[in-house]
């Protein structure tokens, strides 16, 4: 059964609206200067000169558009650049291995890997791993949308930080394990 990971990764839609917002932008442009877009370059996906996302002539004069996120916490974007490397090794090795009624998340502090080189996390991935093959057939089931209280935290042996997990009815989710990056230290 595939597995799927919850973190706070940059979606195609987030993607899409950064060009959505960049396109507003230029349309407003264009109505105040009565001038249409043309000689467009998008330099981020050809890795041309400058990170911006458009550049283009309107009238007689270029501009260069950038859509630049904010962050909501320092790390924020590292950390969806490093959740995948860090995270999808541990749902790949018990895929197809949790009771497949069942879905289960993960809860890992935010920022817990954040910074580990691939030699430094695959003991704490290996570790995660049987901790959760382990875990997961004892796990009470909650009812869907609810948790089961208290939150247990566990620091599972081989991990430097703690984790929660928790089940639910498998209904309507796709993957059996999610993982949820927390924003607790």
């Amino acid at each position: 059964m595939p597995l799927a990971i919850y973190h706070e990764a940059m979606s195609a839609t987030d993607r899409s609206n950064e060009g959505k917002a960049c396109d507003a932008v230029l349309r407003s442009i264009e109505a105040r200067e009565g001038a249409v877009r043309r000689d467009l370059i998008f330099p981020e996906k050809t890795h041309s000169v400058g990170p911006v996302e458009l550049v283009c002539t309107l009238g007689a004069e270029r501009f260069a558009f950038e859509h630049t996120r904010i962050e909501p916490f320092a790390g924020h974007i590292q950390l969806e650049a490093e959740a995948e490397r860090h995270f999808k090794p541990i749902t790949d090795r018990v895929a197809g291995q949790l009771p497949p009624e069942s879905r289960f998340e993960l809860d890992v502090p935010a920022g817990a890997m954040l910074g580990l080189n691939d030699r430094a996390t695959r003991p704490i991935q290996d570790a995660l791993a049987r901790w959760i093959l382990d875990a997961a057939p004892g796990l009470p089931t909650a009812p869907l949308g609810r948790y089961i209280l208290p939150i247990q935290k566990v620091t599972p042996p081989g991990v430097p930080f703690a984790v929660s997990l928790h089940r639910w009815p498998r209904d309507g989710f796709l993957g059996a394990l999610a993982g949820r990056l927390g924003l607790s230290t």
